[in-house]
């Protein structure tokens, strides 16, 4: 029997069924309010020092809604400045290898002794390889892979030639353009101007007979070093 609530009239005798049924359908309809199964916080807001807290609550279906707005604290006073800081481990930016490795161009790797600590390069970095044993033996070109345990070069660049055992690598400059003319063809273009122009005294003799007049022989000596001058 649903809750009645003009059940009972004036002067109605009571009756323990029809009470108990009333009871029972009031348990019926709080049972019937949806109860709250969660909280949710939509928002919170941070007020200036002093400002009232104020909180937003709502329903929504089951769950309950909640929005804070919240003043904050009044600043504290200013702290003591910190010491200075210890300065950071320089950048290495040399390492000796103890491998063997032939100079020649193309993919070199080059293995580490051990881990380097705080080493100042990356890929793409340009590195010399010259070998201990006598420098003038060296390789260069930009790094490709980079790895704990060892490093490999693109080497376009070499001097000297053979195979050595410990390396020297360190961090090199950029090549530069290439001249407008090459060593050998500044040497091939000094070799033909000479040979050129030495055909014009090579073919003329000497003045070899002496001047009995002093102002003819001086001047016979000047010419024939002029002429030898000039021979190549």
């Amino acid at each position: 029997m649903p809750y009645d609530p003009n059940f009972p009239t004036a002067n109605t005798l009571a009756d323990a069924v029809q009470v108990r049924a009333q009871f029972n359908g009031l348990k019926d309809l709080i049972d019937a309010i949806p109860g709250i199964t969660a909280a949710v916080v939509d928002s919170v807001t941070t007020l200036g020092p002093g400002e009232p807290a104020d909180v937003t609550l709502s329903i929504i279906g089951t769950v309950l809604h909640v929005s804070l707005a919240l003043p904050e604290g009044q600043p504290g006073q200013q702290g003591t400045p910190g010491g200075a800081g210890a300065d950071g481990a320089a950048a290495l930016v040399a390492v000796t290898v103890p491998g063997t490795n032939a100079v020649g161009t193309g993919f070199v790797s080059f293995g580490f002794a051990t881990t380097p600590v705080n080493l100042g390069w990356l890929a793409g970095s340009r590195l010399r390889a010259a070998a201990i044993a006598d420098p003038a033996n060296w390789m260069e070109g930009s790094i490709v892979a980079l790895g704990p345990t060892e490093v490999t070069l693109a080497v376009d660049a070499t001097g000297g030639a053979g195979s050595f055992t410990g390396w020297n690598l360190s961090l090199a400059g950029a090549q530069g353009a290439p001249g407008e003319v090459t060593n050998a063809a500044m040497d091939s273009a000094i070799a033909t101007a000479i040979a050129g122009t030495s055909a014009n005294t090579n073919a003329i003799p000497t003045l070899d007979t002496p001047y009995a007049d002093p102002g003819t022989e001086e001047i016979r000596q000047k010419l024939n070093e002029l002429i030898l001058a000039q021979r190549r």
